[in-house]
């Protein structure tokens, strides 16, 4: 068989875009290098803690990153991840990965993942994450101030938090024994209910396309951080979605 060259790779790449590979959206959405500052000092001590510059360099922390997205992506177990990596090009793209280049082992995955949750910076990468997607949408034009939840959420207490930090209620209304909700009313709650049904959908994604809401980990901080990552995976995926529907800021 012969050895796969240059203009190969450069075909299969090219064929791989024709046909929208997802992951080469959310490299072009997501400021990777950004992330940076929080993930090295978990994965690498300062120059001046170094007892030698000696051996194997490690993984690079970003690449190590990406790779627990992916994981959180299509629901892998380490080893899973491991071999998916050395076996698609899409993933090794993803990870700027090439054909000679060392792959991340499945060891070297669970030990990354475990240093990011017992150092409990799963929450700040999410956070990062988050504050990247608004400024994004503020960019876009895509925000609102609203509050949208079901009818048992509905209070008096509830709808004063909501007046006094700016934000409109856009909350089910309920009827009361004796007094029914008005025609008005109800048609109101079925707009709403429109609404809520995208909020609904972050729970079937992560339901039916990224494996499930089981975590096999045992204890907390290993669970927290499985969740969160999940979490952060499901909102890259949704801000290239958002970034697809309205591709022009305003």
């Amino acid at each position: 068989m012969a050895q796969m060259g240059f203009f190969d790779l450069s075909d299969r790449y090219a064929s791989l875009d024709a046909k929208k590979d997802p992951l080469l959206e959310i490299n072009a959405v997501v400021p990777w290098e950004e992330f940076r500052a929080l993930l090295e000092p978990v994965w690498r001590k300062p120059e001046n803690e170094r007892k030698s510059n000696a051996g194997r360099k490690p993984m690079d922390a970003v690449l190590m990153f990406k790779t627990l997205v992916l994981s959180a992506l299509y629901n892998l177990s380490d080893d899973q991840v491991e071999y998916q990596i050395r076996n698609r090009l899409s993933f090794m793209r993803f990870l700027g990965l090439g054909l000679g280049d060392r792959v991340p082992d499945a060891k070297t995955v669970w030990l990354y993942r475990e240093a990011l949750a017992h150092a409990g910076k799963v929450d700040d990468l999410f956070k990062l994450f988050d504050g990247q997607a608004v400024d994004e949408l503020l960019m876009r034009g895509n925000t609102a101030s609203w509050v949208w939840a079901d009818a048992a959420y509905r209070s008096k207490e509830i709808e004063a938090k909501l007046r006094a930090r700016g934000l409109t209620s856009r909350i089910h209304r309920k009827g009361k024994r004796g007094k029914p909700l008005t025609e008005q009313a109800l048609k109101s709650n079925r707009t709403k209910s429109s609404v809520r049904v995208r909020v609904e959908h972050v729970f079937g994604a992560q339901a039916n396309d990224m494996g499930g809401t089981l975590v096999r980990t045992i204890g907390l901080v290993r669970a927290k951080a499985k969740i969160g990552m999940k979490n952060l995976a499901y909102n890259i995926r949704r801000s290239v979605q958002l970034r697809r529907l309205n591709p022009f800021p305003a």
